[in-house]
């Protein structure tokens, strides 16, 4: 099996969606004390399966090649119908897709949480960071459409990025001038 490599920002979404699964069922120690940590590897793949199919527009033979399992396997965890923590008495593919499709949505749907002061300021520098990270390896001058490309998915400031680069002047030299850019957009804009 291939190394799964993130795409744009399925990585972290299908995390949060694995993440939100186990809070619906109660969480790991719930699981342990039941005994059902043996659920763990179909809830994984359940949320990286629905989280390819919804955020990275792959078909069901390409997310059965990229996460090494069969097409019908992929089928199956999307055919379930999502259901509700009372339903889920014994997970198997079927179930892990329903559970998985509860927690896509509800990460989806979740409201931003409050931040206080401090932790605001350190996440308004961390969205340069991130853009930062992601332009590793690009060519400059930069165009929007590539900007577009390769920072899709990523929040600045609230927003996402594709919004905030609408106001960017491009092209761009340098990842330098393109945050910057990105800034004084922030800075000026009303979006």
């Amino acid at each position: 099996m291939d190394t799964i490599k993130p795409i744009s920002n399925v990585d972290e979404i299908a995390k949060r969606v694995f993440y939100k699964s186990i809070d619906i069922l109660g969480g790991i120690k719930n699981l342990m004390e039941y005994g059902k940590l043996t659920w763990l590897p179909s809830l994984a793949e359940a949320s990286y399966v629905v989280t390819l199919k919804n955020e990275g527009s792959m078909t069901n033979k390409e997310i059965a090649q990229k996460l090494g399992i069969s097409e019908q396997t992929v089928e199956s965890i999307l055919r379930a119908k999502e259901a509700s923590p009372d339903e889920l008495t014994n997970i198997d593919t079927h179930k892990a897709g329903s559970l998985a499709k509860a927690a896509y949505r509800s990460v989806r749907t979740e409201k931003s949480v409050e931040l206080d002061e401090e932790t605001a300021d350190v996440l308004n520098v961390l969205w340069a960071f991130n853009v930062l990270r992601s332009l590793k390896g690009a060519s400059f001058p930069l165009n929007r459409d590539k900007a577009n490309e390769i920072l899709r998915g990523l929040m600045v400031k609230g927003r996402p990025i594709e919004e905030v680069i609408d106001a960017v002047e491009f092209p761009v030299r340098t990842p330098a001038e393109l945050i910057k850019r990105i800034k004084n957009a922030l800075q000026t804009s009303t979006m």
